[in-house]
């Protein structure tokens, strides 16, 4: 079996990818996937555990996807080996899959740290079939308490969905506050009395030290020693890259796989997109991991561009997160504190009623926000960092009126020429 163009993934990347390659190409397609079902948002699997959306409501496109853009559609099987010079790649059933150029968009997989007893007693919380097995136990009414390993991103809307369905949770972060990763001291206090405010119980600095029991009885014990009431048991720490399909291969990897502003690798006709690659970060001038579910989808059309002979290329990606915690949204992107030791860095930030709005710039131009509560300007200045325009009164940026009427008329123009634009020929 052989496909002039092959995905591996089925997720946001490979998606963009089909839809990118179809106009330009009616070459053959195959798309080897884990899971066997059509693609869904990632981002809203919580919602299956509040019972807010079903599975079909969080598909990401319709079940016939994958048969209206001619696509060969291999689900359930795993790739295990690639052959860069043979171009073959070797799947878990034991077939052979030869291509013409190929993608990686093999995601991450969870982090899961060397703690005795982890694995087997715990549920993660990054795949449709891990919400669906819990939202199982946890209509059987069977569970009335959890704890959730991680105070991150996913662990924190793991706890919000656990809230919402009465469960009594509580949650062990390492670090010392929640949300370290994408929010600054005061965003982070601001979502952690959230969690106050609703009874979660949140334990910082401190992990968890061994867990016994199994899956339907876990019986985690804290660093210190001390027990932790849990019928369930989730690990939410993050996700890493998965790059082992490329280990033993000459394709250039450091935290994901290398890619420059094509999506390609250092070897001919093969790309990689999604939270498996490590891109071009506009705020920070070097590649870095943007485990983001936009990122992933035009990472994946960009790569299906130039697979298709339609070559683009683009240097757009930074890292932009935007969640909603007890109807709050919470949005953080590009560079939330300034590094330390270097000059020509200012912040502006204002709190009040709830609301926290804070904007980082360099030299004057806009480096990375966080918004919580009234986010309505994140389009403008995100527009803004994109453009780097030069902002000369930076405490305007937090006025209610301000916006792209406040630029300069060259300026304005510029930005309003380069909105929407994400790649070029």
């Amino acid at each position: 079996m052989r496909f002039e163009h092959l995905i591996i993934g089925n997720s946001a990347a490979g998606v963009g990818a089909v839809e990118a390659i179809r106009p330009y190409s009616d070459g053959t397609i195959g798309m080897v996937s884990e899971e066997d079902n059509p693609p869904y948002s990632r981002p809203f699997i919580g919602h299956l555990l509040t019972g807010q959306d079903t599975f079909e409501e969080i598909l990401y496109r319709e079940p016939d996807f994958y048969r209206k853009n001619d696509v060969e559609f291999l689900g359930g099987e795993r790739a295990t080996s690639l052959d860069v010079e043979r171009r073959v790649v070797e799947l878990s059933d034991g077939r052979r899959i030869g291509f013409e150029d190929l993608l990686i968009a093999t995601g991450g997989s969870p982090i899961m740290p060397p703690i005795s007893g982890l694995r087997e007693c715990s549920y993660t919380f990054t795949k449709a079939g891990d919400v669906l097995a819990i939202r199982k136990r946890v209509d059987s009414g069977e569970v009335q308490t959890a704890v959730v390993l991680g105070g991150g991103l996913i662990g924190i809307a793991a706890t919000a969905a656990l809230w919402e369905r009465g469960v009594q949770t509580t949650v062990v972060e390492l670090a010392p506050r929640i949300l370290s990763s994408i929010l600054d001291e005061d965003a982070s206090q601001i979502v952690q009395s959230m969690l106050d405010e609703r009874g979660v119980r949140t334990i910082t600095s401190h992990t968890v030290g061994s867990v016994e029991g199994d899956r339907d009885s876990p019986k985690p014990l804290l660093d210190t020693g001390e027990p932790l009431d849990a019928d369930l048991f989730i690990v939410a720490i993050g996700v890493r890259p998965r790059i082992e399909l490329v280990s033993q291969t000459p394709i250039k990897t450091d935290r994901g796989i290398m890619v420059d502003h094509r999506m390609a690798t250092n070897i001919r006709s093969i790309y990689a997109a999604g939270d498996c690659a490590q891109i071009y970060d506009f705020v920070r001038g070097s590649n870095v991991v943007l485990a983001l579910w936009p990122t992933a989808y035009i990472g994946g059309m960009i790569a299906g561009s130039n697979m298709a002979s339609n070559p683009v290329q683009s240097d757009w990606g930074t890292s932009m997160n935007a969640m909603s915690y007890f109807s709050q949204p919470v949005l953080s992107a590009g560079l939330y504190n300034p590094p330390d030791g270097e000059g020509g860095w200012t912040q502006v930030s204002e709190k009040r009623d709830g609301t926290y709005r804070k904007v980082v710039l360099r030299d004057g131009r806009i480096k990375g926000f966080i918004l919580i509560g009234d986010v309505d300007k994140a389009g403008v200045l995100l527009q803004l960092m994109k453009s780097a325009v030069r902002i000369k009164k930076p405490r305007d940026l937090l006025s209610p009126d301000f916006g792209y009427a406040k630029l300069p008329s060259r300026e304005r123009k510029r930005v309003w020429k380069e909105a929407g634009r994400i790649a070029t020929p």
